[in-house]
């Protein structure tokens, strides 16, 4: 089994960074497919929660599918992107528990 990517919060922060610009420019690409905007409102909301530095409530995270979204529609066409919101997606959920 290989490691996380994602091992503290600043390396989240880091990929979720280059996350959201992507998604913003597919989004711009193709602005009526709604997987891609919920992916980009998704990593919007979890920039939002590190800014303030509090992990998210349990109902939050249950409306929280970004990995799921990337590999049903990404896989075959980005898998690299795929796996990085994947792995956004496991990282937020343990949020509280990353180093620094």
């Amino acid at each position: 089994m290989k490691a996380p990517l994602i091992a503290s919060k600043s390396k989240f922060a880091e990929i979720l960074q280059a996350s959201v610009a992507n998604a913003k420019q597919l989004v711009a690409a193709n602005p009526d497919d709604s997987f891609l905007k919920s992916i980009l409102a998704q990593l919007e909301f979890m920039g939002r929660c590190i800014a303030e530095n509090r992990a998210p409530s349990p109902a939050e995270l249950e409306r929280i599918n970004v990995g799921v979204i990337a590999v049903r529609t990404l896989e075959d066409t980005s898998p690299q992107y795929a796996s990085q919101l994947s792995e956004l997606e496991y990282a937020f959920r343990r949020w509280k528990d990353l180093p620094k």
